[in-house]
């Protein structure tokens, strides 16, 4: 629904409308239909289906980064970094501001500096969270460094006490105080049980530190009952709150950067994934290039895209879909039929040989 919501600004409220060539496509992947060849606007902050598929692409490719360094023996730390205590009424972007400064303050100290090359650090992966709740908004960063090998004693002393450190003085610079236990959470040479234990209090479920990374739309609320954006947004539409929207609206313009760009899902330091991966790495994509991406797929129906327009509007796309996936196209044309929408045509192949 949000997807048609003029509302929403014109590349979101334009999401999966439109289609290449006029036509969308009905494919079947393991049994599973979707639509492809839809035009799409890539934002994962602000769109349910793109945000899906951006963020398991992210999560895959992060998960094997992982995977690979492991197998050559090297090590990882991962962090969590809140943005201090604050006052309810603070705005979003003021918590977003201080984060940016206090990890720009983190990582441009020459203490930082030297420990990194002490200690081998190749490259780190970035992203953002984000919470609402009872004390208002609560962003706050996940950091994943990659370091050649697992940090002996001396190197688990010294970053902790660093990384620590220069994070309290830069958010108690900034006006705020830093919980001792939850401001900063370390998982130091974090594999095996020691990550596995933080993930798992952290987000119940099988969660792995790549989804910890990457998949904030869908974890479920924090023991003190914090909702996600798009938690936020469903209960705007299933409650008409304009409170809630007002805090949509909120979300969406501090996500969105200079030159209409949003917040990458995560950002990674140049040149990481050639060093673990090695020099073929296929070229980084961005989040509006991976929301793109087709998946293939046997295509089992064509719908015209006047035909889409209309099972959109009646907010039959899922319905459509589920048809699809219980009896192929005849099922799609039952559907349609049924709401007088016209047909779906089989694949030209098909067409072909039925034409002979």
């Amino acid at each position: 629904m949000m997807a048609s919501d003029p509302r929403m600004s014109d590349r979101v409220a334009g999401c999966g409308w439109f289609a290449r060539g006029g036509v969308v496509e009905i494919r079947s992947v393991n049994s599973v239909v979707y639509p492809a060849q839809l035009i799409v606007c890539g934002r994962a902050w602000q769109e349910a289906v793109c945000s899906a598929k951006i963020r398991a692409r992210k999560a895959a490719e992060l998960q094997n980064l992982i995977a690979v360094h492991a197998r050559a023996g090297g090590g990882i730390t991962f962090g969590t970094f809140t943005a201090g205590d604050h006052h309810l009424d603070d705005p979003l972007e003021s918590s977003l501001t201080v984060l940016r400064r206090s990890w720009d303050k983190l990582i441009h100290c020459g203490r930082y500096k030297r420990l990194r090359e002490r200690y081998g650090f190749m490259g780190l992966v970035l992203a953002y969270e984000f919470t609402h709740g009872a004390n208002g908004w609560h962003p706050h960063l996940h950091a994943l460094w990659f370091h050649h090998e697992p940090l002996d004693a001396r190197g688990l002393a010294d970053v902790d006490a660093l990384v620590r450190e220069r994070w309290e003085q830069a958010i108690t610079a900034a006006g705020r105080y830093l919980h001792p236990t939850a401001g900063v959470q370390l998982v130091m040479n974090a594999e095996g049980t020691a990550l596995g234990g933080y993930v798992a209090k952290v987000q119940e479920g099988d969660w792995t530190v790549a989804q910890e990374l990457v998949k904030g739309d869908v974890k479920t609320a924090r023991p003190t009952g914090g909702r996600t954006p798009f938690d936020i947004l469903r209960g705007h539409y299933r409650t008409g709150d304009m409170a809630d929207w007002d805090l949509w609206r909120e979300f969406s313009a501090a996500v969105v950067l200079a030159g209409n760009r949003s917040i990458p899902v995560c950002r990674m330091t140049p040149g990481l994934r050639k060093k673990i991966l090695g020099s073929a790495v296929a070229p980084q994509l961005a989040d509006e290039q991976l929301a793109v991406v087709e998946v293939g797929g046997v295509l089992i129906a064509v719908i015209e895209w006047r035909i889409w327009v209309r099972v959109r509007h009646a907010g039959l796309g899922p319905a459509v879909m589920a048809a699809g996936e219980s009896n192929g196209i005849d099922g799609i044309n039952a559907l349609l039929s049924e709401h007088g929408f016209g047909q779906a045509e089989p694949p030209p192949a098909v067409r072909g040989a039925s034409d002979d």
